[in-house]
C-alpha cells in the first residue's frame, strides 16, 4: 500500500501546517523570557557587591537607590510581557493544532471504506481521536516548545556560572547528567504505570457508561447491587493503583531534592572558601546559588520531555494508521446514477476473509415493486444490503442499475437512492420531530403525512408535548416499536426511490405491521425491500427471496412458495401452527 505519511514526523509536520507560526513565536518568546530571568541573579549580585559590601555604601545607596527599583521593575515588566506573549502564542498554536487534527481525522474517517470500519473497533478509533490527539497536543505545546527554551536556559545558566567561577560550574557539570539520567530512567519505568492507569480509568468509565446506558435492563433484572459491587471493585483497584503511582512520584521528587541539596551544599562550601580566598565576591556566590536553584526543575524537565517524546511518537503512529487508511474512491469515469427500470444481481458472489458469504446470486428488482427477503441468521441478508448500497464490492459478478454496473457510479449518488430502516435504529437525544426531520425545515402537512403512514400519529398525540417530546439517549423513553416507527417516518420523509426495511418491523404487533404495510402500498413508484423473519410481513410482497448459508435457494410470490416443498413452506407451517396455538390460548 502506498502510504501518504511514511513516518510519524511527516504526519506531525502535516498537522502543524496551520499552527507552526504560533509555536515558533512561542519558542522565540520563551527563550527571551528565560534570558530575562537570568539577568536578575547577576543584578542582585552586583547590588550586593556595590551597594551593601562597598565602603561607599551609604552615599551610593542614598544617591542611586531609585535606579535599583527602576531596573528591577523594568526587568520584571519585560519578563512578564514576554511570558504573556509566550503563553498566548502557545495556546493559539495548541488549539489550532487540535482543530486541524480533529478536522483531518474526521474527514479521513468519513472517507474510509466501510470494510476498514468493520475491521476496527469503534471504541479504539474514538480513543485514538481523543486521547492520542490530547497526548500530541500536550507534547507539542508543553514539552516540545519548552524543550528549546529549557535547553537554552541550561546552557545560559552554565555560561553565567562559568563566568562566575569554573570551579563552581564544574559541580553543576557533574550533577546535571546524573539528574537527567535518573529522570529518564524513572519516567521510562513509570511510563507503563501511567498507561495502565489510563486503561483502568477507561475500564471504570466503560462500566459506568454501560450501566447508565442500560439502566432499564439493570433495574428490570434487579441487578443494581451486583453492578454497584463491580463498580466499587474496579474503582478501588484504580484508586489503589493511583496511590501507588503517586508514592513512586513522591520518592522520585524526594530523591531529586536530595541531589539538589547535595549539589547546593557542596557549592556553598566551595563558594565560601572561594569568597574567603577573594577568588569571587559575595555577590557572585549569591548569584551562583540562585542559578543552582534555577537549574533544579529544568534539568528534571529535560528527562521527562525525552520520555514524553516516545509517548507522543506512539500516539502519532496510532493516528498515522488512520490517516493512511484506504479511502473510498470512485472510478475515473463515472456514469450518472439513474433508476428507471430495474436493479439486477448478475452472478454476484462475495467473500470475506476466505469465507464465502454470498455465492452466485441472481435476481431482478423491478421499479415500484416490493421484494421480501427471508433467511436465517448468517444467511447473507445483511451483506446483500451492504453490496446494494456500495458499502462492499462484489468479489465476482455485477450489480446493475438499468444495465450500468453499480461500481461505475458515484457512490454518494448511489446511496441517495436507498433509505434504510434498521432493526435497532439510532435515535438522537432530541425531540421526536427533530429525529424525524433530522433538523431540516419540513412543511407541517408533509410531516403529518409521514407520521400517518408510519402509524405514529396516535402515539405522538398521547404524549403531553406531542412532537416536542424528548426521546432520551438512543430513544430510551420510547418502546422498541415506537423507536422503529420513528425511524420509518424518518426514512419515508427522505422520499428515496428505494426503501429498505431491515427487520425493522420486528418490534411491532401484527396489526400495526399490517397497517404500515398497507400504507406503504400507497407510495407510488417507491421500490420496497422488506427483510423479516415473519412470513406475515412478507406475504404481500410481489417477490420473495429465500436465502440459506449464502445461497439464494428460492424465489417467487407467497402463493407460489407455499405450494413448493422447501424452507419457505416449512417456516410458514411452523409460524401458522404457532399462531393457532396462541389463538387457542
Amino acid at each position: 500500500m502506498n502510504e501518504k505519511f511514511q513516518n510519524s514526523k511527516s504526519l506531525l509536520f502535516y498537522f502543524l501546517k496551520g499552527s507552526k507560526k504560533y509555536f515558533c513565536l512561542s519558542i522565540f518568546f520563551a527563550c527571551i523570557y528565560s534570558f530575562f530571568n537570568l539577568i536578575n541573579p547577576r543584578f542582585i549580585g552586583y547590588i550586593i557587591d556595590t551597594v551593601i559590601i562597598s565602603n561607599d555604601a551609604n552615599e551610593y545607596f542614598h544617591t542611586h537607590f531609585w535606579m535599583v527599583f527602576v531596573v528591577v521593575i523594568a526587568i520584571g515588566v519585560a519578563s512578564l510581557l514576554f511570558k504573556y506573549c509566550f503563553y498566548m502564542n502557545n495556546v493559539k498554536g495548541a488549539e489550532k493544532l487540535v482543530e486541524t487534527m480533529r478536522n483531518e481525522l474526521y474527514e479521513k474517517l468519513m472517507s474510509t471504506s466501510p470494510s476498514w470500519h468493520s475491521q476496527n473497533h469503534t471504541g479504539d478509533i474514538i480513543q485514538r481521536c481523543t486521547s492520542d490527539v490530547e497526548t500530541i497536543k500536550t507534547f507539542v505545546s508543553q514539552q516540545l516548545t519548552t524543550l528549546f527554551s529549557t535547553v537554552l536556559l541550561i546552557i545560559l545558566i552554565l555560561v553565567f556560572m562559568s563566568n562566575i567561577s569554573i570551579k563552581l560550574a564544574i559541580i553543576s557539570y557533574v550533577f546535571i547528567p546524573i539528574n537527567i539520567i535518573c529522570s529518564i530512567l524513572f519516567y521510562k519505568h513509570v511510563g507503563g504505570a501511567f498507561e495502565k492507569a489510563d486503561e483502568q480509568e477507561g475500564l471504570l468509565s466503560s462500566i459506568a457508561q454501560e450501566n447508565l446506558t442500560g439502566v432499564r435492563v439493570v433495574k428490570a433484572f434487579g441487578n443494581e447491587v451486583e453492578e454497584e459491587k463491580k463498580f466499587r471493585k474496579v474503582n478501588h483497584e484504580y484508586t489503589s493503583f493511583l496511590t501507588h503511582l503517586f508514592q513512586m512520584l513522591s520518592i522520585y521528587w524526594s530523591t531529586g531534592d536530595l541531589f539538589y541539596l547535595t549539589q547546593l551544599l557542596i557549592g556553598l562550601i566551595l563558594g565560601c572558601q572561594l569568597v574567603l580566598s577573594s577568588q569571587i565576591s559575595t555577590g557572585d556566590l549569591v548569584a551562583y546559588l540562585s542559578y543552582s536553584a534555577m537549574l533544579q526543575f529544568p534539568v528534571r524537565g529535560v528527562g521527562r520531555q525525552i520520555v514524553e517524546m516516545s509517548k507522543a511518537n506512539i500516539s502519532l503512529e496510532r493516528l498515522r494508521y488512520i490517516m493512511n487508511a484506504c479511502q473510498e474512491t470512485n472510478v475515473e469515469h463515472i456514469h450518472p446514477c439513474v433508476f428507471e427500470h430495474e436493479i439486477r444481481f448478475d452472478h454476484v458472489s462475495f467473500m470475506y476473509e476466505d469465507q464465502i458469504v454470498l455465492d452466485d446470486i441472481n435476481f431482478v428488482i423491478k421499479k415500484g415493486s416490493s421484494v421480501g427477503v427471508l433467511g436465517s441468521t448468517g444467511s447473507g441478508k445483511s451483506t446483500l444490503l451492504q453490496l446494494l448500497t456500495r458499502m462492499y464490492q462484489p468479489t465476482s459478478g455485477k450489480i446493475l442499475i438499468d444495465g450500468i454496473d453499480l461500481q461505475e457510479m458515484d457512490f454518494h449518488e448511489v446511496r441517495k437512492l436507498f433509505g434504510l430502516v434498521k432493526q435497532e435504529p439510532y435515535l438522537f437525544s432530541r425531540s421526536i420531530k427533530e429525529n424525524i426531520t433530522l433538523g431540516k425545515n419540513v412543511d407541517p402537512s408533509q410531516l403529518d403525512k409521514v407520521v400517518e403512514i408510519a402509524c405514529l400519529k396516535d402515539t405522538i398525540e398521547g404524549f403531553e408535548d406531542g412532537f416536542e417530546t424528548l426521546v432520551g439517549e438512543r430513544g430510551v423513553s420510547l418502546s422498541g416499536g415506537q423507536v422503529q416507527r420513528v425511524a420509518i417516518a424518518q426514512t419515508i420523509l427522505r422520499n428515496t426511490p428505494v426503501m429498505i426495511f431491515d427487520d425493522s418491523l420486528s418490534a411491532l404487533d401484527a396489526e400495526t405491521d399490517a397497517r404500515i404495510q398497507a400504507n406503504l402500498k400507497h407510495l407510488h413508484d417507491i421500490t420496497k425491500m422488506i427483510i423479516s423473519h415473519r412470513i406475515s410481513s412478507l406475504q404481500n410482497c410481489d417477490q420473495i427471496l429465500v436465502f440459506d448459508q449464502g445461497h439464494l435457494i428460492q424465489q417467487g410470490s407467497h402463493q407460489e412458495l407455499i405450494r413448493v416443498d422447501g424452507m419457505y413452506q416449512t417456516i410458514y407451517l411452523m409460524q401458522m401452527d404457532g399462531r393457532r396455538c396462541q389463538d387457542e390460548r
